[in-house]
């Protein structure tokens, strides 16, 4: 008898079939990350329904989603994401690096690599949603689970009140 996926109703063991499909080692990598508990945190304001594409490359997109208040990845596309994250190859590995335990500390490194000029070192970002969404989901409130550290650091960058960030979000739109 196969085990049951408990938050998919779907065998477990396509699953991991799945991820070695993919990228396996970009898959564990993340699936790794994602699971920390200092990343269940920070997606704690995510809304049931929020759902990201993570691509490293140009591999086939991963699935990160909330479901049952649980930040979930799975090694398959998603169906309807909000947004793509684009991963340079040496991305998952240096979010695994990453040991710390404080929200601010690790979205300042992601932030950090947003900006990188090295694109195996980037994470560049689309939005396929609208603002409404955007607030209606949660996404603003992973920013603030950051808190001063992390608004201090988007002040910086020019991206200090919701105005700004809202069209810096109306420039990844695509």
């Amino acid at each position: 008898m196969r085990e049951i996926h408990p938050l998919l109703d779907v065998p477990s063991v396509s699953v991991y079939k799945l991820a070695l499909m993919n990228s396996e080692s970009s898959f564990f990598q993340l699936r790794s990350f994602f699971e920390k508990p200092v990343c269940q945190k920070a997606a704690e304001p995510l809304k049931d329904g929020a759902e990201l594409a993570i691509q490293v490359g140009n591999e086939a997109p991963f699935s990160l989603f909330k479901q049952r208040g649980q930040l979930t990845f799975l090694p398959t596309a998603p169906t309807s994401p909000d947004m793509t994250f684009v991963l340079g190859g040496e991305i998952p590995n240096l979010l695994n690096q990453l040991n710390s335990n404080e929200i601010a500390e690790m979205g300042i490194s992601i932030f950090n690599w947003m900006l990188e000029k090295d694109n195996n070192k980037r994470i560049s970002a689309r939005v396929h949603t609208d603002s409404f969404s955007i607030l209606r989901k949660g996404y603003l409130g992973v920013l603030a689970q950051g808190g001063l550290p992390v608004m201090q650091y988007l002040a910086t960058k020019g991206l200090g009140n919701l105005g700004k960030l809202k069209s810096a979000l109306a420039k990844m739109r695509r």
